[in-house]
């Protein structure tokens, strides 16, 4: 492990902030559908959001005035995801949803804002490139789980009646990504068109960004 340490490229990643926000965001797709039929299900989803959190302030760090805000803002979500599963508070949790909601979306704006402006394409600016995407997919579950907290019934899950932020997750991405298994259903007309213009925005950042990379990479040599 020592060795592995000392390795250039393990150093270099650690002090890419992508790393982390990279981890993060694939902690929260594999665990959170998962931590759904948990018995330990609200602590596990707050110790997941909050490493996403942590994630995403360490994205922003080499940004001084992104980096102010997005600690505050980030400390602030923290603490109110831990009081709202200590005290289970319908406005508490309410509150955590809408900041963590506009938290992910200030994240993903830098983030791609970055991924833009860069000049090189490098392993770096193609995970950058990744956690755009799946933070893109984040942001529109947390919004989804907001209406379905409100409004219960938008999306008919076949295996429960009673869906948790892992259930909306896996709605979300399976839009995004225009895969559809049939076993997540739509039922508001709302939602119908948010999931089909999640279908079409998931498409169509794919197929823009990787022009985009492959237009820097060319234009490099």
């Amino acid at each position: 492990m020592e060795l592995l340490k000392k390795h250039p490229i393990f150093k270099s990643y650690l002090k890419e902030p992508y790393f982390f926000l990279f981890l993060s965001l694939l902690a929260s797709l594999m665990l959170l559908p998962w931590a759904a039929n948990n018995y330990s299900h609200f602590f596990i989803t707050q110790l997941i959001l909050t490493l996403l959190v942590i994630g995403g302030i360490l994205a922003v760090g080499k940004q001084r005035k992104i980096y102010k805000r997005g600690l505050v803002i980030g400390i602030t979500i923290i603490v109110l995801g831990w009081v709202s599963e200590i005290l289970d508070n319908v406005y508490i949790n309410a509150l955590h949803f809408i900041s963590l909601t506009l938290y992910m979306a200030f994240l993903t704006y830098n983030i791609i804002r970055n991924i833009l402006k860069t000049r090189d394409v490098s392993v770096h600016i193609i995970l950058g490139a990744l956690c755009g995407y799946m933070m893109i997919g984040l942001t529109a579950s947390f919004i989804l789980a907001i209406i379905e907290y409100f409004h219960p019934g938008t999306i008919y899950f076949s295996h429960t009646d009673s869906p948790r932020i892992g259930d909306v997750v896996y709605f979300t991405f399976i839009s995004l990504t225009t895969i559809g298994y049939g076993d997540a259903i739509p039922t508001h007309n709302l939602i119908k068109g948010f999931s089909y213009t999640l279908g079409i925005v998931g498409q169509f950042y794919m197929t823009v960004l990787v022009a985009f990379l492959m237009g820097k990479f060319l234009s490099k040599d």
